[in-house]
């Protein structure tokens, strides 16, 4: 590519900084509202709750399972749990009325069940007379305080309400379970089919991404039925020699080629460390859009990839700090990779700070890398790149939850399945920058009936020496009708709509109305 292909910013970007700067320190405002409200004070979520085990903690508190207590102690009892109380406990299942995706390309992961803010150690099951779902399937967000399993594990901190695809099943103690004194296994997952029918042309037909839509194709409809976001996982907990608690997790799906497995998650944790697959640390798993789509947004990072990460809790849980150092993944657009290849010279490094309130949880993480490209039969030269990720949920009412998120960087679009860097001209290339954001709403109608509606956006800074037909901006938007006629059984009607527009301004479009049919594990 000449003599050498340099690397330089885009004076734009310096504007687009103190934009993000602005708009990430407004999302802190519901957050100030939380500690200045009324003098109440703090009650973090139960949900969140991350106190380390005791020193006399049991095995079950450990793992995050129960211990059946008696009938002759329970009648006596009445439980308290993060101010809310609890009626006398009937039988040995313990009674909670709270409740709590994943992309072709994107998201899921939590598996709650304990409550390490409880003075016992308690879980939801089933037969739960106050909701006949049981704790798996709630018409609120349960006033924040719904129990959780493994408070020794970090992975054990979303809380929602009615179904979704972005975490694991909610009660690790039931279905497919096995235990034998200082281990559990549980075997989870589902069952999904999708039918599709699009509207427009797109190419990706088994999910929905506007980046695939052919500008200027002839108009044609298509139909897809298929059952590719089926998943299995298997979370084991055992105590090891020493009383530490260690955790082993494996999912797949049928994304892979040829509709074969693909691995999603497969890591083990042990004290603050997790290693192995899992979602990046850039990820806020809780603030992601719960959409019958896999894709879910054209902003949000749901990637999952390899990595070493520390966490650390403290305050109750209200705080939580991570940091990480993960598989890299670089990519430069087509125009550039004629003159070399994209090299992953260094590991990406990511920290990031979350803070919970009674009502929601808010999530800044910022990102370091460096990139690679080799022209021809030279040497790699490197360049400096990384980003902002700001994100955050706040629960409007009991049953409904506002959540988004704003995405910035140069040198990022990998974390959207965008490239990294691009040709200027004949002896240079550029780090592209880039925006997004996404906002959304759910809400649960009733212990069966819930909804989504989700609008997200992308833009690219391109280069100059970009082909015209390279992506400038995406758009996407969607709006589903979810139906659960029981614990292990839903239905649901998606509305899907997206755009792609390219360098020279042309603009495409595509609608989707796709019906979901799936299964559950208990």
């Amino acid at each position: 590519m000449g003599e050498q292909v340099g690397f330089h910013w885009s004076a734009k970007t310096k504007f687009n900084c103190y934009v993000v700067g602005f708009l990430l320190s407004s999302m802190a405002v519901p957050a100030c509202a939380q500690l200045t409200g009324g003098g109440r004070p703090f009650r973090p979520l139960a949900s969140l709750a991350t106190d380390p085990p005791s020193e006399n903690a049991t095995v079950s508190e450990l793992l995050g399972v129960d211990e059946k207590v008696p009938k002759n102690q329970e009648s006596a009892k009445e439980l308290t749990d993060e101010g809310t109380r609890r009626p006398a406990i009937k039988d040995p299942k313990v009674e909670d009325g709270g409740a709590v995706r994943d992309g072709a390309s994107n998201r899921s992961s939590s598996t709650p069940s304990g409550d390490s803010t409880a003075s016992q150690s308690l879980s939801p099951t089933f037969g739960d007379s106050l909701n006949p779902f049981g704790s798996g399937l709630s018409s609120d967000f349960g006033g924040m305080s719904s129990a959780i399993s493994g408070n020794a594990f970090s992975e054990t901190d979303a809380l929602s309400t009615g179904l979704n695809f972005n975490e694991f099943p909610k009660e690790y103690q039931s279905g497919l379970f096995l235990r034998n004194d200082r281990w559990a296994m549980k075997i989870g997952g589902y069952v999904k089919a999708d039918l599709n029918r699009d509207f427009n042309p797109i190419d990706s037909t088994d999910s929905f991404n506007p980046a695939t839509i052919p500008i200027g194709a002839p108009p044609r409809t298509n139909s897809r039925f298929h059952a590719r976001q089926t998943r299995l996982n298997m979370d084991a907990r055992w105590i090891s020699d020493s009383g530490e608690p260690l955790r082993m997790l494996v999912e797949g799906d049928f994304f892979g080629v040829g509709e074969t497995l693909r691995l999603r998650h497969a890591y083990g944790e042990y004290g603050n460390f997790i290693i192995g697959q899992t979602w990046t640390t850039f990820t806020h798993r809780a603030a992601l859009p719960n959409t019958l789509d896999s894709v879910g947004d054209v902003a949000s990072v749901g990637r999952r990839q390899a990595q070493v990460r520390y966490t650390r809790k403290w305050m109750d849980g209200r705080w939580a700090f991570g940091a990480s150092v993960e598989n890299a993944l670089v990519t430069a657009d087509d125009e550039l990779n004629t003159f070399g290849t994209a090299r992953t010279p260094f590991p990406d490094g990511i920290v990031r700070l979350r803070y919970s309130v009674d009502r929601g949880q808010f999530q800044i993480s910022a990102l370091g890398r460096r990139l690679g490209f080799q022209p021809n039969d030279r040497e790699v030269i490197l360049g400096p790149a990384g980003g902002l990720n700001g994100t955050g949920f706040f629960d409007i009412t009991k049953r409904t939850r506002l959540y988004g998120g704003i995405l910035w960087g140069q040198g990022i679009g990998s974390y959207r399945d965008l490239p990294d860097f691009a040709r200027v001209d004949a002896t240079s290339g550029e780090i592209l920058p880039s925006i997004a954001w996404y906002s959304g709403l759910t809400h649960q109608w009733n212990d069966r009936w819930s909804s989504n509606l989700t609008f997200s956006e992308g833009q690219v800074d391109n280069a100059a020496g970009q082909a015209a037909e390279s992506i400038n901006r995406l758009q996407y938007l969607a709006v589903n009708l979810i139906w659960q006629p029981s614990k292990y059984t839903f239905v649901g009607s998606e509305y899907l709509w997206g755009t792609r527009r390219d360098l020279d301004m042309e603009v495409g479009q595509a609608n989707r109305l796709m019906v979901s049919f799936g299964f559950l594990l208990p």
